[in-house]
């Protein structure tokens, strides 16, 4: 008791000036023992971030080293994989079925199973073959394509990317400079001490995954891996477990994808499971030696999907396939299943053996038929097929300051006019367009039959209007105007002031080409043209202006592709797929009057186009052409293929690229000479792919460049930045005339059933 109060009396003035010192000093004192406790401990801590640093980077290179030297990437495979997937859906409403790609719903809330075994053949330069043994699904609108066709089920480890259009592989050499990885800790995975790496990407992109992979540290082989990424608008999960032995660490034994769905109360969650059983590769075999030494890759560019000879609808039958019994769950669903279709139906009548597969079922709502696409089949081998898109909707709805708003749509219909061949020969293709700023309808309806497939000979018929263009006579009026025209403020915009009587264009084209060479098409044929003034009420008032001019042109083309890759096809068809070289266009057309009107030419055109694919899916575009009328008659329309102003652009992989967005549509009828070069790059990391909320949904990001010399613009430019979303294209552009004036606009695009 005495100690106490010694105690008391002697720390009592210490504690009460404590007590009542102000908070700075506390605060001071406080950091001053932190700092000390640091002091002390830092070399600790030190050492063991500098271990697990070279720890997790030996165990990376051994890892780096595997995947680039893997036998699996030089040589072809086998895998056998059963497959077991669970899909909830609930669906609110249309919106959600104007996504691309998107699985058509049932409304309300639904479970789905299916089960399915099929093969997949990995070849060397990257494509899978997937050939279906056996099918079942509960699912209505769910067919066995989507599982062979689907990138996410061919998965790969010893490839730069996950599965051919996924995230790219952190554990391939190339991708190291897009990740970050950290030591985790010891692990065993079976019998196997392991090592955990957890990796990150260093910006927030979809082409990235996140996770961590048990490693093996003596070989540097993965034993099991967790990725998680975004695609097509979904959160994915994989989870796979390799084989144990070591010549089997490369390629997954097992693997659960998780998938999840969200958007406007639309829900989709799937459960894949898949286990793999792998053939050892195949040894090199002549045949393969010879397709490499060769432009021939027939022997590894089979047909990608082969559905002959399928078990579908026989559930009973995976009784033996599966590597483990169903869980209640999924038992249940199972039995529904059967009952459901066991009991009788009056409403369902067999169809007959040419009959359409698609019916309108009384039980499905109307708006599901009108919002939807169909495909219509007939004929004993289902060969003949018309696809429609949605009665209700476009296809595509574009607008830009230049054009205004303009809807778009088009419908697909191919026909097997000859028996003795299975693939369809007749192919229609109709296009409908309408701007509102015009008011104008702008169709196309091409036809092709393919009639010679050993030299892929075929012909083709195509009918279109509505394009507004002047003819010849204008333009010269014009340049006389343009030579007196000096107080103007920018050359661009004074061609937009000018009074142009159009006509609208009403053209025929029949065509016919042949391939005697891979890479090589030779095209002869004629065009037919009836141009019709829009305002006739003119030709009143000034008699030397036309209502009706017509021409008649003999057309020749030929186009080179040096270096093409092909297969062939059984039918004997060459088909080409890449070549390292540019393709190279040349045309000549010798025009003719018919009826009133001087409209005789004589036109020479060429284009060339080359396309690089660099790595983790960057592309670059480039295109130069030029065209000349070399004769031109004083009522002739200076109209050019390969420099135009259309509502419905063919597209050469991006339908704005070559296009000059802030151009007055003039100026592609103005010269009778044109030089144009352009250039388009096209990566999914450049501004806002690097965004964390923007990321997800950036697809492709764009930067273009037009340059173009006409006979009064010596220098035209066109700067452009675009962004593809999954059902929107963005683009601003900035233009530079030669008289230094600038204009700017916007464009953007929603492509709904694309």
């Amino acid at each position: 008791m005495a100690s106490r109060k010694l105690t008391s009396r002697l720390l009592g003035p210490v504690s009460r000036c404590w007590t009542h010192a102000g908070k700075g000093l506390r605060r001071i004192t406080f950091r001053f023992v932190l700092g000390l406790l640091w002091g002390l401990s830092a070399p600790a801590f030190g050492q063991s971030g500098m271990a697990d640093t070279e720890r997790c980077d030996s165990v990376l290179e051994k890892t780096f080293s595997r995947m680039a030297s893997s036998l699996l990437a030089c040589e072809n495979y086998t895998s056998t994989i059963y497959l077991k997937h669970r899909m909830q859906t609930h669906r609110n409403g249309q919106w959600v079925r104007y996504f691309p790609g998107m699985l058509r719903l049932e409304p309300g809330d639904h479970d789905y199973f299916t089960e399915a075994h099929f093969r997949q053949q990995h070849h060397p330069s990257g494509p899978v073959d997937s050939k279906m043994l056996t099918y079942y699904t509960t699912a209505r609108y769910q067919s066995q394509n989507r599982f062979l066709t689907a990138e996410q089920y061919k998965f790969s480890l010893f490839r730069t990317r996950l599965f051919p259009d996924g995230p790219l592989n952190p554990f391939h050499p190339r991708n190291k400079g897009y990740y970050r990885y950290d030591f985790l800790h010891f692990t065993e995975v079976g019998q196997t001490p392991t090592v955990r790496i957890a990796f990150r990407p260093r910006w927030n992109n979809k082409q990235l995954a996140t996770g961590f992979a048990d490693i093996d540290p003596a070989s540097g082989s993965i034993c099991a891996a967790t990725f998680n990424f975004y695609y097509l608008l979904q959160r994915f999960s994989a989870n796979i477990r390799c084989g144990d032995a070591l010549e089997a660490s490369d390629v997954p034994a097992s693997m659960r994808l998780v998938s999840h769905f969200r958007f406007n109360g639309n829900r989709v969650d799937e459960v894949c499971e898949l286990t793999f059983s792998h053939q050892k590769p195949l040894s090199t075999s002549a045949a393969d030696t010879a397709s490499r030494r060769s432009f021939d890759l027939t022997d590894q560019c089979l047909v990608r999907i082969d559905t002959a000879r399928v078990q579908q609808n026989n559930a009973a039958v995976f009784d033996t396939l599966r590597p483990a019994p169903l869980r209640p769950d999924e038992a249940r669903i199972v039995a529904e299943h059967r009952a459901r279709s066991s009991a009788p139906s009056d409403s369902l009548v067999a169809p007959a053996a040419d009959a359409p597969i698609y019916r309108l079922n009384p039980s499905v709502r109307w708006t599901d038929e009108l919002f939807s696409s169909h495909t219509l089949r007939w004929g004993s081998s289902r060969s003949s097929s018309v696809k429609l898109p949605p009665l209700l909707t476009p296809s595509m709805m574009e607008w830009s300051g230049k054009k205004g708003l303009s809807v778009k749509t088009r419908f697909h219909l191919d026909f097997n006019l000859f028996s003795h061949t299975s693939a369809p020969n007749l192919s229609v293709e109709p296009r409908v367009a309408y701007s509102f700023k015009q008011k104008q309808v702008y169709w196309e309806l091409p036809c092709q039959l393919r009639f010679w497939p050993r030299l892929d000979g075929s012909f083709r018929l195509k009918w279109g209007g509505g394009a507004h263009s002047y003819n010849n006579r204008q333009a010269e009026a014009l340049l006389d105007k343009l030579k007196d025209y000096e107080a103007y403020d920018s050359l661009v915009k004074v061609i937009e002031s000018y009074l142009f009587h159009d006509y609208r264009d009403a053209y025929t084209l029949a065509d016919f080409s042949l391939s005697p060479l891979p890479g090589l098409t030779l095209t002869l044929g004629g065009r037919h043209h009836l141009r019709t003034l829009i305002h006739r009420r003119v030709a009143a008032e000034q008699p030397y202006i036309l209502r009706n001019l017509a021409s008649i042109a003999p057309h020749f083309e030929v186009s080179i592709t040096p270096g093409a890759y092909y297969y062939r096809e059984l039918s004997g068809r060459r088909v080409p797929l890449y070549s390292h070289w540019p393709t190279l266009v040349l045309s000549y057309e010798r025009g003719y009057s018919l009826g009133r009107g001087q409209t005789h030419y004589e036109r020479l055109e060429g284009d060339l186009r080359y396309r690089f694919d660099f790595y983790a899916m960057r592309r670059l575009f480039l295109r130069c052409g030029a065209g000349a009328f070399t004769r031109r008659g004083i009522d002739c329309f200076l109209d050019y293929d390969y420099f135009r102003y259309s509502f419905m652009p063919q597209g050469w992989s991006d339908e704005w690229a070559g296009e000059y967005q802030l151009l007055s549509s003039r100026w592609y009828n103005e010269s009778r000479y044109y030089l144009r070069a352009t250039a388009t790059y096209e990566s999914p990391l450049l501004l806002l792919g690097r965004l964390g909320f923007a990321s997800r949904y950036v697809q492709a990001e764009r930067l273009y460049l037009n340059l173009l010399s006409v006979r009064n613009l010596p220098l035209y430019t066109e700067w452009g930045y675009g962004v593809t979303a999954h059902i929107v294209d963005l683009g601003c552009f900035l233009s530079v005339a030669p008289d230094r004036s600038l204009g700017f606009g916007f464009k953007f695009a929603f492509r709904i059933f694309e």
